[in-house]
This record gives C-alpha cells, sequence and structure tokens, in this order.
C-alpha cells in the first residue's frame, strides 16, 4: 500500500476519530472531565463541544449513579 492512499481503504480511521474514542471512552468511565482535559490537551470548553459524544441521557445517568453512591 503507498503511503499516500491509506486514507482511501474502507478500515482506516482519522487520528482525529480515535481521539474522539477515546476521550468519550474515559468520561463514560467516570474519570472527570478535568483529568481527562489535562490527560489529553484539550480545553474544557472544546473537550465539552468536540469530543464528549455522549448523549444527554447517558451523562444524566452517570450523574445519578455517582451522586448515589455520595
Amino acid at each position: 500500500m503507498e503511503r499516500n492512499k491509506a486514507s482511501k481503504y474502507p478500515s482506516s480511521v482519522s487520528p482525529h476519530a480515535i481521539r474522539r474514542r477515546s476521550i468519550t471512552q474515559h468520561l463514560s468511565k467516570d474519570v472527570p472531565e478535568k483529568v481527562v482535559s489535562d490527560r489529553m490537551n484539550v480545553s474544557l470548553d472544546v473537550l465539552e463541544t468536540q469530543y464528549d459524544r455522549r448523549g444527554e441521557r447517558e451523562k444524566a445517568d452517570q450523574r445519578r449513579d455517582y451522586l448515589d453512591e455520595v
């Protein structure tokens, strides 16, 4: 495979998509947003608007579970 044609293959995934998935997985596992922000070198605003792909329902469920444990 030629290096400049790798993105043409259906199985290829962009680095941005991998980064977005990694950030969302960390947030889904209840890693605090500040920790994810620092670790992934992204501001909290950008993290929330561009990378966090959890739905509002999932976020609400996580908050409820967290508060039930407190």
